[in-house]
Order: structure tokens, then C-alpha cells, then sequence
């Protein structure tokens, strides 16, 4: 559970002290506002060059390759702030925005970014335990250690 939600949702006895209080209430989640969607395709066809990156634009902001070492799944992840709530048009404008990256930097493969066989969309400001902002119009930093923490 994120620290602003044990913050807001669980009380301590004895209370926390006043500086572990003030960290609980600051910290943010960087996942909470990012909507997570991941599209397999049939064989790893982009190099390493080509993926893991930060995108411009929308749907998503940035992409790594999700595929496994050994090859049995060939994917790619994306962050997104979603815009939509219907997973196959996030999905398919994903695809599009990977195949427009792919084609401005003039990768021969770019237009399979389009042939994805599945996807799965995890929308974590959804989730209870992970945000209480469903509809999220940025996205907080990564975190860094706190050691009132």
C-alpha cells in the first residue's frame, strides 16, 4: 500500500512520530497515475535501439521491451496517461504511436508495430490500494528514498 494511502486509511498507536507523519503524508506513488498496457506479437522484431525509450505525445509517454530472454513472449510495455477508457483503442493507439516513432526514425520495421496478436491494460488509478485519483492528468516523480521513511 502507497504511504499517502496508509496516511489516510490506518491510524498507529501509539501515533507515528511527527517527521514519519509528515513522510507519509508527502509521499507520492509514481504508478498511480500511469496506466500500464502490454502488446505481444508473434516475434521479437525490433532491436533494443528501437524500444526503451521516452516517446513524445500521446497515448503513452514511454516503451520497453517486455520480452523474455529466452523468446517465448515477444512484447512491448507502454505508459501511458490514458485518454480512453476502451482498452483496444488505447491499445491500437499505442501501436500507431510506435509505428510513427519506428517511421521517423526510419526503422524498416516500424509499420509491424501495428501487428500485435494480444494486449493487456492494467489501469492502476483504478486500483483501491494503489490511487485514489481515477482520473489522473499527471504523473507523479519516481520516488527516491525517504528516510523518515
Amino acid at each position: 500500500v502507497p504511504p499517502k494511502l496508509i496516511a489516510k486509511h490506518i491510524s498507529f498507536h501509539p501515533p507515528l512520530s511527527d517527521a514519519k507523519q509528515a513522510a507519509l503524508d508527502a509521499n507520492q506513488t509514481w504508478m498511480a497515475g500511469v496506466t500500464k498496457i502490454g502488446m505481444v506479437y508473434t516475434q521479437r522484431f525490433w532491436d533494443r535501439q528501437s524500444s526503451n525509450m521516452g516517446l513524445p505525445n500521446e497515448p503513452a509517454f514511454q516503451v520497453y521491451d517486455a520480452s523474455t530472454k529466452d523468446g517465448f513472449v515477444s512484447a512491448l510495455t507502454f505508459f501511458s496517461l490514458a485518454n480512453t477508457e476502451d482498452d483496444k483503442e488505447l491499445a491500437d493507439a499505442c501501436a500507431k504511436q510506435m509505428q510513427s516513432v519506428w517511421s521517423y526514425y526510419r526503422r524498416p520495421f516500424a509499420d509491424k508495430a501495428l501487428d500485435y496478436v494480444d494486449f493487456h491494460v492494467q489501469r492502476w488509478p483504478k486500483e483501491a490500494y494503489i490511487s485514489e485519483d481515477p482520473n489522473p492528468q499527471s504523473i507523479n516523480p519516481h520516488p527516491h528514498p525517504v528516510l523518515a521513511l
